[in-house]
């Protein structure tokens, strides 16, 4: 169900609430459809089982089943062989490569003890933190001195994090395990409270505040937002 047919005639878990991105599986049914082969392989260490499946040609051919004892710890695997042709590809560019690599550290990042290997190698990541240190790596501030950012995990549901930043306005967010490359709701509700935050330390009258004024504080705001 989850890797086969796109129109199931139920939806998952319906009624509770989610707090991840995508549609009933939409990612890894178009990722099978878009592959010349797929293979699932998942196991489980309660039922003592693993189950093994393979499609061809884009899904149109499923080959048997395969279920077998099996006594390890629970784990699923996807290998697949991407379709090059269907995106008019010879091979992955360097641009493909990057945002794949790139979606790899965001898994890392969203799944705290979970492995996650690109390449064969281990992400050095578990969590936002050491993603945003990841990101401010190399960068140094007005004096030199390696650029770091006030980081707050704020509840299970929000992690937050505020730099300086020379350039404007400037935020890596992800929501619901998605990355958020343009912002959204979310960057605006924290961005707007740390303004008013910072204006208060200031002791400054956020009424008589001019727009240039409030424009100078939000320009010098590095924000990095996970919810």
């Amino acid at each position: 169900m989850i890797f086969d047919p796109l129109l199931p005639d139920f939806n998952f878990y319906d009624g509770e609430e989610t707090v991840t991105g995508g549609l009933n599986y939409y990612g890894a049914k178009l990722g099978n459809i878009f592959s010349t082969a797929f293979e699932l392989e998942t196991a489980s260490k309660d039922l003592c089982l693993r189950f093994k499946q393979t499609w061809t040609d884009n899904m149109t051919l499923a080959e048997t089943p395969v279920v077998e004892p099996y006594s390890g710890p629970n784990y699923t695997k996807n290998t697949f062989s991407p379709d090059l042709d269907k995106f008019r590809m010879d091979s992955l560019n360097k641009d493909t490569i990057a945002l794949l690599s790139r979606r790899a550290f965001e898994v890392a990042t969203s799944t705290p003890g979970v492995n996650v290997y690109l390449n064969d190698k281990p992400l050095p990541i578990n969590n936002f933190k050491e993603y945003l240190d990841l990101c401010l790596k190399g960068k140094v501030d007005c004096l030199g001195a390696q650029l770091k950012c006030v980081f707050e995990a704020v509840n299970e549901r929000w992690d937050i994090a505020v730099a300086v930043s020379e350039h404007g306005l400037q935020q890596i967010s992800l929501a619901n395990k998605c990355c958020t490359t343009k912002g959204g709701r979310h960057v605006d509700y924290i961005t707007e409270r740390e303004i008013k935050k910072d204006v208060k330390a200031m002791r400054v009258n956020l009424a008589s505040m001019k727009n240039d004024r409030m424009e100078t504080i939000l320009n010098d705001l590095d924000d990095k937002f996970m919810c």
